[in-house]
Parts: C-alpha cells; structure tokens; sequence
C-alpha cells in the first residue's frame, strides 16, 4: 500500500528486507514510472527511521542516473548498480528495523520522495564475554 504523507512524497512497504550487519552496504534498486523528454535526475537516499518525521541516521548517497525519453509511461530501473549506503551511524531501534528515504529530483519534473519501510533489519551488536580456558606455570 503506498501512502501519500507529504507532497511530492509517498511511503511504500519495501519488496524484502534483508539482515545485515553494522557496517555493510545497503544497495537500493529503485523502479519507478517515467512518462517525458531525456533527463538527468539527481538521486538521493539515506537510511533511518520513519516515526513522525524521517530521522536520518546513516550519511546520505547522492547519485546522477539517465533517463531515457519516453512518449508512453513506462517502468525504469538504473542501468547499473547503484553506491549503497553504508550502515554506520545507526541508533538502535526497538526491533531493529530501519526505513529508507529516497529523493528523485530534475529540473524536467516536480521532486518525488519515497520512504520505504522496513528496507533492512540491523541486529544490535550486545557485547559478549565467553571464558574458554587458563593455563598456568
């Protein structure tokens, strides 16, 4: 179900949600519908967590994608594999999901945000002590 929470910007379930671990990367396939002229669009997104406001938490990724013309609405994807974010900066959260907001921007369209939900769950990492053995002399 999407949800329009602000204009320009829609909330939408993410398709999986894998595990990942402090430190990994984060990479995003987007798809969205395009219906106009050739374009550059300047694409953003950062990892965090959506409550009342988007709560940023990782660094924010920008990245510069072609968008082909097209005289029909039709589906895109990146030509390639997109940075990723790197999940560092993380505030743990009460069951360890995190959400991702991504921003699409061009001087051919109006700006179009997402948040996508639940797009990784991070384990806290809870320090552990196991005692293995002692040798003396």
């Amino acid at each position: 179900m999407v949800e329009q929470v602000a204009l320009g910007r829609v909330v939408i379930p993410a398709l999986n949600t894998p595990t990942k671990k402090v430190g990994d990367t984060l990479v995003p396939t987007p798809r969205w519908r395009y219906k106009g002229p050739a374009c550059t669009i300047s694409l953003s997104y950062v990892v965090g967590w959506w409550g009342v406001v988007f709560n940023e938490m990782t660094s924010k990724v920008f990245e510069t994608l072609s968008q082909p013309a097209s005289d029909v609405w039709k589906e895109f994807q990146p030509d390639r594999v997109l940075k990723g974010v790197v999940l560092t900066g993380l505030t743990p959260t009460e069951d360890e999901y995190y959400d991702l907001e991504m921003w699409f921007k061009s001087a051919t369209f109006a700006d179009q945000g997402a948040i996508f939900t639940d797009c990784c769950k991070v384990p806290a990492v809870a320090a552990a002590l196991e005692i293995v053995s002692c040798s003396f002399s």
